[in-house]
Protein backbone atom coordinates (compact mmCIF):
# COMPACT_ATOMS: atom_id res chain seq x y z
CA UNK A 1 0.00 0.00 0.00
CA UNK A 2 1.52 3.13 -1.06
CA UNK A 3 2.53 5.61 1.96
CA UNK A 4 -0.20 8.16 0.89
CA UNK A 5 -2.46 6.02 1.26
CA UNK A 6 -1.21 4.93 4.96
CA UNK A 7 -1.07 8.56 5.88
CA UNK A 8 -4.64 9.10 4.88
CA UNK A 9 -5.87 5.95 6.57
CA UNK A 10 -3.77 7.23 9.83
CA UNK A 11 -5.42 10.21 9.81
CA UNK A 12 -8.50 9.14 9.36
CA UNK A 13 -8.46 6.79 12.26
CA UNK A 14 -8.03 9.65 14.20
CA UNK A 15 -10.67 12.48 12.77
CA UNK A 16 -13.16 9.76 11.55
CA UNK A 17 -15.15 7.56 13.56
CA UNK A 18 -13.56 3.97 14.14
CA UNK A 19 -16.41 2.12 11.87
CA UNK A 20 -15.71 4.40 8.52
CA UNK A 21 -12.05 4.41 9.24
CA UNK A 22 -12.10 0.45 9.62
CA UNK A 23 -14.52 0.34 6.23
CA UNK A 24 -11.84 2.58 4.49
CA UNK A 25 -8.92 0.37 5.61
CA UNK A 26 -11.22 -2.82 4.40
CA UNK A 27 -11.55 -0.87 0.86
CA UNK A 28 -7.92 0.40 0.44
CA UNK A 29 -6.44 -3.13 1.37
CA UNK A 30 -9.11 -4.97 -1.24
CA UNK A 31 -7.87 -2.40 -3.58
CA UNK A 32 -4.56 -3.03 -3.12
CA UNK A 33 -4.77 -6.74 -3.23
CA UNK A 34 -6.24 -6.73 -6.58
CA UNK A 35 -3.75 -7.87 -9.31
CA UNK A 36 -1.35 -8.19 -7.10
CA UNK A 37 0.07 -10.76 -4.71
CA UNK A 38 -0.66 -9.17 -1.85
CA UNK A 39 -0.60 -11.12 1.42
CA UNK A 40 -2.62 -10.46 4.85
CA UNK A 41 -0.96 -12.83 7.95
CA UNK A 42 -3.67 -14.89 9.61
CA UNK A 43 -3.11 -12.80 12.61
CA UNK A 44 -4.06 -9.71 11.19
CA UNK A 45 -7.04 -10.99 9.92
CA UNK A 46 -8.03 -12.47 12.95
CA UNK A 47 -7.52 -8.91 14.22
CA UNK A 48 -9.71 -7.08 12.23
CA UNK A 49 -12.41 -9.83 12.40
CA UNK A 50 -11.96 -9.04 15.89
CA UNK A 51 -12.80 -5.32 15.00
CA UNK A 52 -15.79 -6.13 12.75
CA UNK A 53 -17.17 -8.02 15.52
CA UNK A 54 -16.94 -5.55 18.47
CA UNK A 55 -18.58 -2.49 15.70
CA UNK A 56 -21.60 -5.34 15.00
CA UNK A 57 -20.24 -6.05 11.56
CA UNK A 58 -22.22 -8.95 9.71
CA UNK A 59 -20.40 -11.93 8.29
CA UNK A 60 -19.58 -10.64 5.17
CA UNK A 61 -17.38 -6.76 5.30
CA UNK A 62 -14.20 -8.18 7.24
CA UNK A 63 -14.77 -11.42 5.07
CA UNK A 64 -13.90 -9.25 1.77
CA UNK A 65 -10.49 -9.38 2.90
CA UNK A 66 -10.35 -13.23 3.98
CA UNK A 67 -8.63 -14.28 -0.04
CA UNK A 68 -5.46 -12.25 1.06
CA UNK A 69 -4.46 -14.44 4.07
CA UNK A 70 -1.36 -16.01 3.70
CA UNK A 71 0.58 -18.45 5.99
CA UNK A 72 4.07 -16.92 6.80
CA UNK A 73 6.02 -18.37 4.80
CA UNK A 74 3.72 -19.29 1.99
Amino acid sequence: MPDAVRRNLAECARHCTSDLALRLLLRAMVQAGTGRDAALPPEHYARLEELGSALHYGEFIVSEVRHLVRPAGA
